[in-house]
């Protein structure tokens, strides 16, 4: 887009946005190409149509993947199904399949129409992710003039117009932002997810005028579109954007007071509340490392200190207070406390202590405490397994190994086993099995009638020895402090590492910015082409983040370094979310953080991944989220000798990659280095 600077300022604006305003700017508008198609914005009606019926209400067109395939008169019902990765829709006796469907009115002066709500430009249908959805692509200036008196009270006089106008701007700059190039099916919600919007039947004159108005006016600071967030009401301050979303303070988006008294005090949601629940404290710890699974509970939460705003910045929890969590059987969504199960007397045949999740050197470590002295149950079969042969030595240095061994365990390979329905130990038909894995779903760990359990290594153990699910939980009553400290991570200093004789000691490419935080393994590699066992190393690197961007393909050639954002490879465990960027010629992959399993997958078959958050967080400054895949066209020097990262003229520090780590690289993996080790 074009900005041509004004020398006005919207003081309106000033008090919701912080102290440093932005600039008010022109946008200078295309002609639009087609009919439709002036500055769209894509808008989610509806999340899941799958088996629902549509009432055209005018006569319209439908449009088979992009060709004009048939005029369907008012009164008539369209039903849609999904079909795999296809669609079908059926009109009277007539069906089709296709990718995507869309509707325009035959008539440009009607609307189409969803659940009753009159819509503005066109409908298209499609595949969202496992469901099908149906999304209203429309001009940006219409679709203000339907977001506007659903978003702000109209009210009457010539004040109340011009912070009307003011607030058109602050939603024409919100919408600027959410518009996405490429990728995303669609841009923004209808609800208060983004900004309501209630189509032609909510529009009113005032707000039209206010919209018209103000065409092509948005907030920009140092000539970009500025970011505007929504609240409701601000409870007399607003808060600092950076004790609020992760990155750098953005100087205009600063804590300000509200007027004293607050204008917004007449809001009857001046005060209000919100319930945070057991699942996301406790989602929130694990995620954080402080805890090794879900399966806990939180009986209270103390506030320990506030932000300037009065709003809560700290937040202490005692973990020794945490009740160990269950899940099962058969299922991760059902869980209960151990005291809860404990009392039905469930008897177990199997306990396992084994594969990469949870039977690190910790949680051996914590397993062998509790069966210290003791003598696993009669007819119970504990079977433990490392995480890894070193995990495995470690143990067995420290003792822990061998007093699981003496109270009756039975040891396995370090890898995969039961956990995934191999080897020796499976649960057999009707058999209770108690497991420390990450997965309990239908016959995972054998027979799809037994019954499979997760809990942590410690409530495994204690369920082996006692011969039934048990563990010796005697801290319920205890009060719980809880604790959210936001604290920047500091950069570590510099360190020289050796660096072996055919690793690279410098990589330099230029780099592309993959923005997604918690992008999973089927974002990175699809699931459709996981088992395709003659499925080529071409045709892996042909389909390489293939659900997250298409356009990633064409961005990416050799020698690339790929940035992605914070928990890159959540997900699955599957090897080709790293051998896909390998194939593809990817230097390495950089990220703020990886999923531990992305990240054990990815040494393990050669490919480089590196944690720098900090060189994250800018380049999220710097490029947003407009596009999904951004061809940065700078080049990023990775120093592996110094371990530092220079990229934009800024050098950022990074933990030295270990001579372990870097003979997997030289070899091309751990597969490698084992055939060239027992050569």
């Amino acid at each position: 887009m074009y900005y041509k600077n004004l020398t006005v300022f919207l003081s309106a604006i000033i008090f919701c946005i912080g102290c440093s305003s932005p600039r008010i700017s022109t946008i200078e508008n295309k002609e639009p190409e087609a009919e439709f198609a002036s500055n769209e914005i894509r808008l989610l009606v509806d999340e899941n149509i799958n088996g629902k019926e549509i009432l055209i209400e005018v006569p319209s067109y439908i449009y088979i993947e992009g060709k004009k395939v048939i005029l369907v008169n008012s009164g008539n019902k369209l039903f849609v199904s999904a079909s795999d990765d296809r669609i079908s829709l059926t009109i009277q006796d007539r069906s089709f399949e296709a990718e995507y469907f869309q509707l325009y009115p035959k008539d440009t002066t009607q609307f189409l129409a969803y659940n009753g709500i009159r819509l503005r430009g066109s409908l298209k249908i499609i595949n969202n992710f496992d469901s099908v959805a149906i999304v209203n692509t429309v001009d940006l200036e219409s679709y203000l003039k339907g977001v506007i008196p659903k978003e702000m009270p109209l009210g009457k006089g010539e004040e109340y117009f011009q912070a009307l106008k003011a607030f058109v701007i602050c939603a024409r700059t919100y919408s600027l932002n959410k518009i996405k190039k490429t990728g995303d099916n669609f841009d923004v919600y209808i609800d208060t997810r983004d900004q309501v919007y209630g189509g032609v039947d909510a529009e009113k004159e005032i707000s039209n005028k206010a919209v018209d108005e103000t065409k092509g006016l948005v907030l920009t600071y140092d000539g970009k579109i500025a970011r505007v967030f929504y609240h409701s009401t601000c409870g007399g301050r607003t808060e600092k954007v950076q004790n609020v979303f992760k990155g750098d303070p953005i100087p205009y988006l600063q804590g300000v007071e509200d007027g004293n008294p607050p204008y917004c005090s007449i809001s009857p949601s001046f005060n209000w509340e919100e319930i945070y629940t057991q699942d996301l404290f406790v989602g929130r710890l694990r995620q954080t490392g402080l805890i090794d699974s879900e399966y806990y509970s939180i009986d209270t939460v103390e506030i320990m200190s506030r932000f300037a705003s009065g709003r809560v910045k700290e937040l202490k929890i005692d973990l020794s207070t945490i009740e160990p969590y269950i899940s099962g059987p058969n299922s991760v969504k059902v869980m209960n406390s151990v005291s809860e199960l404990k009392k039905k007397n469930l008897k177990i045949n199997k306990a396992y202590l084994v594969s990469c999740v949870n039977s690190r050197l910790d949680d051996i470590k914590e397993a062998a405490e509790i069966v210290k002295g003791k003598k696993v149950a009669e007819g119970v079969e504990f079977y433990v397994a490392a995480a890894s042969s070193e995990v495995q030595k470690e143990s067995e240095l420290a003792g822990y190994w061998q007093t699981l061994i003496e109270a009756g365990a039975k040891p396995l390979p370090p890898g995969c086993g039961p956990c995934i329905g191999l080897g020796t130990g499976l649960l057999e038909d009707g058999e209770v099995g108690i497991s420390a894995t990450n997965g309990n779903f239908k016959g995972r760990m054998g027979s799809p009638t037994a019954f499979a359990y997760l809990a942590s290594p410690a409530v495994v153990a204690a369920s082996a020895i006692a011969g039934k699910i048990d563990y010796d939980w005697s801290n319920g009553s205890k009060q719980i402090v809880a604790e959210i400290k936001i604290n920047k991570k500091t950069s570590s200093k510099k360190s020289s590492v050796k660096i072996l004789a055919q690793f690279p000691s410098v990589i330099e490419g230029n780099l592309l910015f993959c923005h997604q935080d918690n992008l999973n393994t089927d974002g990175i590699y699809p699931g459709k082409y996981t088992y395709m066992d003659d499925f080529t190393p071409d045709q892996q690197a042909g389909v390489v983040m293939e659900n997250y961007d298409p356009e990633f393909g064409k961005l990416a050639h050799k020698g690339v370094v790929v940035a992605g954002g914070f928990n890159f490879g959540t997900g699955s465990s599957r090897e080709q979310a790293a051998t896909a960027f390998i194939y593809k010629g990817i230097a390495c992959v950089i990220a703020g953080s990886f999923s531990e399993t992305y990240a054990r997958n990815a040494i393990n078959n050669g490919f480089l991944i590196i944690e720098c958050s900090d060189l994250v967080n800018d380049l999220k400054e710097k490029y947003g989220k407009e596009k999904l895949t951004v061809q940065t066209n700078k080049k990023v020097k990775i120093d592996f000798e110094n371990s530092s990262i220079t990229f934009d003229r800024k050098e950022y520090s990074i933990n030295p990659v270990g001579e372990a780590a870097q003979e997997l690289i030289i070899v091309g993996g751990l597969e490698e280095w084992v055939k060239e080790n027992l050569s």
